[in-house]
């Protein structure tokens, strides 16, 4: 089956791989990603955002980069503590590196990705949209809230779970909970399941990928 096979309409829930189907993912869905440095969240994100594009290929990919390192491998990197410009009809991705975070110029850019679906929307440190106390993003709580219907999709990466926006507490439909014990690890939930998390040694095993082998 090719990737072509896999691609789903908005409302319907498809596998997250050929291998994994006991993980249903749906255009627009939210991904909280929390965990200590060093633990894996930039790997798990990376590999998962891949893995949505092939789902979702229409979709548009907007990264905020704030630690200026992590996707310089990728398209589309726009430096600069300006708003980036708009993609142009063929562009598909969009990788914002700035180096001071001005409140102002995040939102709109988050509001013009709002206005832009479908689309996924990586934040690698969540942190960026806390713009001082009990002052977060409120275009990206709107993301989270209508992200089905839009669709678009999030994936939040953190160190901290205070004093982020509340969307990406309330929202999430996925969590992959990172622990420095498990480097690599991590214990994944769906918000509507009861059961205890599972836990899965890699992103390439959760993901159903083959593991780089190490010579």
């Amino acid at each position: 089956m090719s990737n072509s096979d896999l691609n789903v309409t908005t409302m319907e829930r498809s596998p997250i791989s050929l291998t994994n189907s006991r993980i249903r993912v749906k255009k627009g869905d939210n991904w909280l990603i929390p965990g200590r440095k060093g633990s894996g969240k930039t790997t798990f994100g990376k590999l998962l955002t891949n893995q949505l594009l092939k789902l979702y290929p229409t979709s548009r990919l907007y990264v905020l980069d704030i630690k200026l390192r992590d996707f310089n491998s990728y398209p589309g990197i726009y430096q600069g503590d300006d708003v980036p410009p708009e993609l142009g009809n063929n562009d598909r991705v969009q990788v914002w590196q700035p180096v001071v975070l001005d409140p102002e110029n995040i939102e709109r850019w988050l509001y013009r990705i709002r206005h832009d679906p479908p689309a996924i929307l990586q934040i690698d440190e969540l942190l960026a949209l806390c713009y001082g106390r009990r002052d977060t993003s409120q275009e990206f709580t709107r993301i989270t809230k209508l992200g089905r219907a839009l669709p678009i999709s999030t994936i939040a990466q953190t160190q901290e779970l205070v004093d982020i926006p509340r969307g990406a507490l309330s929202q999430p439909d996925h969590i992959a909970r990172f622990r420095l014990k498990h480097r690599y690890g991590f214990y994944y939930n769906h918000a509507e399941s009861d059961g205890q998390p599972i836990y899965y040694d890699s992103a390439q095993t959760f993901l159903g990928l083959q593991k780089e082998r190490k010579f």
